[in-house]
């Protein structure tokens, strides 16, 4: 190409990634301008000892007194790829990255399908929530209406939707009644489902919820004595007891 000993100087044309050598008044390589290169003006530099350049489809490494051809077939890619070794176009990087989402960019629950609203309707199985009830992994928030299937609470209840493969569950609460429910199973629909109603703003001690249903007394009559009344009132003492409504 260029770029001997006799050259009396070459420059790189940083508009056209191209070499000019000049000898004498003479110039190998074109552009317009070029004469002005020695000035080191308009696009023309000096290129740097031991830089790499590239010119067309090969490049060269200047030595500070000539052009050392690093490889006679360079090929630039036009595309990315997972495959090539080649470089590619600088083009086609920034085209690449310009289609990736920016760091303000957000999602909502609803564009990853993790939020589901369910219809007022008092029928419907796991498909209201999800047609990948069979095989799907959830984890979904859930806006209930206010009709509900009988293993959701009613009043637009807010709930969350979850489970693997096979089995999925929901909890979901009321928004204007003290209800929660509680439902699970495989299938299209839930295999079981129960709920708890309580007074809002009161709390409740489960270790005081009965644990057994109290055993049928008989009824004391109009003439009984005081010995069987006070009898009777122990025996119903000792049934409560057993059937943990009361505590000792």
């Amino acid at each position: 190409m260029m770029g001997a000993d006799y050259n009396e100087a070459i420059y790189f044309n940083t508009k056209t990634n191209t070499f000019v050598a000049k000898s004498g008044s003479y110039y190998c390589g074109t552009w317009v301008g070029a004469e002005k290169w020695g000035e080191e003006q308009i696009n023309g530099v000096s290129p740097v000892a031991g830089k790499i350049y590239v010119n067309g489809g090969d490049m060269y490494r200047w030595d500070g007194k000539a052009l050392t051809l690093l490889n006679p077939s360079l090929t630039v890619d036009t595309s990315l790829s997972n495959t090539s070794v080649n470089p590619v176009q600088n083009k086609v990087i920034y085209n690449a990255l310009a289609d990736k989402s920016a760091t303000s960019h957000t999602h909502t629950l609803s564009s990853l399908d993790m939020y589901v609203e369910l219809p007022s309707t008092t029928t419907g199985g796991w498909d209201m929530i999800g047609q990948d009830y069979a095989k799907g992994v959830w984890i979904k928030a859930v806006q209930g209406a206010m009709n509900a299937p009988s293993w959701y609470a009613p009043f637009f209840a807010s709930g969350i939707a979850f489970g693997g493969e096979g089995t999925k569950a929901v909890i979901s609460l009321s928004r204007v009644s003290s209800k929660v429910r509680f439902a699970a199973g495989t299938g299209t629909s839930p295999q079981w489902w129960l709920g708890l109603r309580g007074t809002k703003n009161k709390k409740y001690d489960l270790n005081n919820i009965p644990t057994g249903k109290m055993a049928a007394q008989a009824e004391l009559s109009s003439s009984a004595s005081l010995t069987t009344v006070i009898n009777e009132v122990n025996a119903i003492i000792k049934a409560l007891k057993a059937a943990g409504i009361m505590h000792s």
